[in-house]
C-alpha cells in the first residue's frame, strides 16, 4: 500500500502521480469494505480540511454531462482556480467490464496541475455512484477549488450523489421528455440546479427550459419552486460561466450527513439490518457537538460496540 500523508491534502497540489495512487488506495479499502488505519486518518483529516465545493453532474444518458463538465472546467481554469473530475461510469451487469469513455470529453486540454480527472466504474453499486466515490472526492476536496462528480446516467431513484455534493447540477437534454416527466418527485427534488443543455438547438432548448419552469411552479414547497434553470451550451459556451457564478450562491453541505450515509452503507452490506440498527443505536447515544465532525475512526468504534463480531 502507498503511504498515504495528510500533508498531501495541505498547501500546493502534490503530483498527480502520488494523487492516483493514494485515490486508488482508498478506492481498493472501500471496495474491499475494510479500511486501514491510514485511509481511516487520511479520511479524518480530509474531514477536516475540505476546501473544494463539491458538484454532483446527474443527468439521462446522453444528456451533455461529460461534455458540460469539460467546459465548465476549461473556464476554472481560466479563472485561475482548480479542478478535479470524478467520471463514474456503468458497469456490464453481465461482463462486469465498463467503458469509462467520459474522458474523451476532456481530450484538447493543455497538461495541467490544476486539472485532474479520473474515471471509475460503478461495480456493483446502485445510486448513481460507485462505492469508493464519497473517500475518493473527500480526499480530492482538500486539494481542489471544485470537485465535479460525475454520476452514471441515472434515472429518477439514482440519488446518491444528493448526500455528497453540496450542489446537484441536473442536465436535461431538449426534446428528451415532456411536463409529465419533469414533475416526477425525483427529478424535481434532487437538483439544485437545471441545465438545459444543447441550447444551440434553439427553440427545443426554450421548450424544455418552459416544461421545466411550470413543473417547478408545481412544487408544493418554496425549496422546489425556487430552483435554478439555465440554458447552456458545450459548444458555444452560453450560460457556462453563469453556472459558475450560481455555484458561489449554494452553502456547503453538512459533511457529517453525508458521512453518516456512506458509512452506514457499508455498514449494511457487511452486517445487514441487523449491523446497521446496533450501529445506529450505538450512535444515537453519542449526538455531534456543535461545529464538530464525527470522525472515522469515531464512527469505527462505535460500530465495533454495536456489533461485537466485527472483523479487523
Amino acid at each position: 500500500m502507498s503511504a498515504l500523508f495528510l500533508s498531501d491534502i495541505v498547501g500546493d497540489i502534490p503530483p498527480k502521480r502520488l494523487i492516483s495512487k493514494n485515490l486508488t488506495d482508498i478506492e481498493v479499502a472501500f471496495n474491499r469494505r475494510h479500511l486501514p488505519e491510514a485511509v481511516i486518518n487520511l479520511l479524518d483529516g480530509c474531514l477536516l480540511n475540505v476546501r473544494a465545493r463539491i458538484i454532483g453532474v446527474s443527468g439521462s444518458p446522453g444528456a451533455g454531462k461529460s461534455a458540460l463538465s469539460a467546459c465548465l472546467c476549461a473556464k476554472i481554469l481560466e479563472q485561475g482556480k482548480s479542478a478535479a473530475v470524478i467520471a463514474v461510469d456503468p458497469s456490464s451487469q453481465m461482463t462486469g467490464g465498463a467503458v469509462l469513455g467520459d474522458r474523451v470529453r476532456f481530450q484538447g486540454f493543455e497538461v495541467s496541475d490544476r486539472l485532474f480527472f479520473r474515471s471509475l466504474s460503478s461495480g456493483d453499486c446502485f445510486g448513481g455512484l460507485a462505492r469508493s466515490v464519497f473517500g475518493m472526492t473527500l480526499y480530492l476536496a482538500g486539494l481542489f477549488d471544485y470537485v465535479f462528480v460525475e454520476t452514471v446516467g441515472v434515472g429518477q431513484t439514482e440519488i446518491d450523489v444528493r448526500r455528497l455534493a453540496d450542489i446537484v447540477l441536473y442536465c436535461v437534454q431538449p426534446g428528451a421528455g415532456d411536463l409529465m416527466q419533469f414533475i416526477k418527485a425525483g427529478v424535481m427534488e434532487t437538483p439544485d440546479i437545471f441545465a438545459v443543455t444543447k441550447a444551440d438547438f434553439g427553440p427545443q432548448a426554450d421548450k424544455a427550459y418552459a416544461e421545466i419552469k411550470s413543473a417547478l411552479s408545481l412544487g408544493a414547497t418554496d425549496k422546489v419552486s425556487n430552483r435554478v434553470i439555465r440554458k447552456v451550451s458545450a459548444q458555444t459556451g452560453e450560460g457556462v460561466e453563469t453556472l459558475i457564478e450560481d455555484f458561489a450562491q449554494f452553502s456547503p453541505r453538512d459533511k457529517n450527513e453525508a458521512c453518516d450515509f456512506f458509512f452506514e452503507k457499508i455498514v449494511t452490506e457487511l452486517y445487514g439490518a441487523f449491523g446497521l440498527a446496533r450501529y445506529r443505536e450505538q450512535n444515537a447515544k453519542y449526538p455531534y457537538a456543535e461545529d464538530r465532525f464525527k470522525t472515522f475512526q469515531e464512527r469505527l468504534s462505535l460500530l465495533k460496540q454495536g456489533v461485537r463480531f466485527v472483523g479487523g
